[in-house]
């Protein structure tokens, strides 16, 4: 599914059940289907990523496993077999061809999960960098860490420079930092964003900013 292609899914999600999914913006997801396309990742471990659906959007078309740590306490007020079918729609909606794996279990240690994926997502905004050890060798080649423009957070990954050398920062959004080994291509989505220095850090992909809080200008052009 091409970017323009996934922006009209997303618009018609809206539409059909009147619910903007509120954890990411639709530029993050854009965001993450680039990072995506740049990689092709055949699987993704995510901590905490509760119906997943920044990934069945951002996956649309694709082949990719999904293993989902998440404990699901105190995370809705509905029962099981209602999540259940939210993730079977959701699946559906946005052709997601790969496989989601939903492990029932808290994760506060790295070293707990039990696939070797080469991207994992840590949607906690307590979690800090320590969350991967000092084992530089068992680290995934990228990391998103979504921080929802918690400051604590952000500032944790902002003064961590061992992380820097490792796990270059390539980009950030009003809920996510984006880190990876690998040279990722954003040359897709250059219209939502602009490479700009981000605290010692240069070169950093910044996109929408919501938030008067932020500590970044927003950037994104006017739809």
């Amino acid at each position: 599914m091409t970017l323009p292609q996934l922006e009209k899914r997303l618009q018609e999600f809206v539409a059909i059940t009147k619910h903007r999914y509120t954890a990411r913006h639709d530029h993050e997801i854009l965001l993450l289907h680039q990072i995506w396309q740049s990689l092709d990742p055949k699987e993704i471990v995510v901590v905490g990523g509760a119906t997943c659906f920044d990934l069945f959007s951002s996956l649309a078309g694709r082949q990719c496993d999904i293993f989902n740590y998440d404990g699901f306490e105190n995370r809705f007020n509905r029962n099981e077999s209602d999540v259940k079918s939210e993730i079977y729609s959701l699946r559906k909606f946005f052709d997601f061809r790969g496989k989601h794996v939903l492990i029932k279990k808290n994760i506060y240690d790295f070293k707990k999960i039990k696939h070797n994926s080469k991207v994992v997502i840590v949607n906690d905004k307590q979690a800090d960098l320590g969350f991967f050890g000092d084992d530089l060798n068992l680290w995934p080649d990228t990391i998103i860490m979504s921080h929802f423009g918690w400051v604590p957070s952000i500032f944790s990954m902002l003064t961590n420079q061992l992380f820097y050398d490792e796990m270059p920062l390539f980009a950030i959004t009003n809920s996510m930092m984006c880190f990876s080994k690998k040279n990722i291509d954003l040359s897709g989505i250059k219209n939502l964003g602009k490479k700009q220095n981000f605290g010692k850090i240069q070169d950093v992909f910044t996109m929408d900013t919501r938030f008067s809080t932020s500590p970044y200008k927003s950037i994104v052009p006017d739809s």
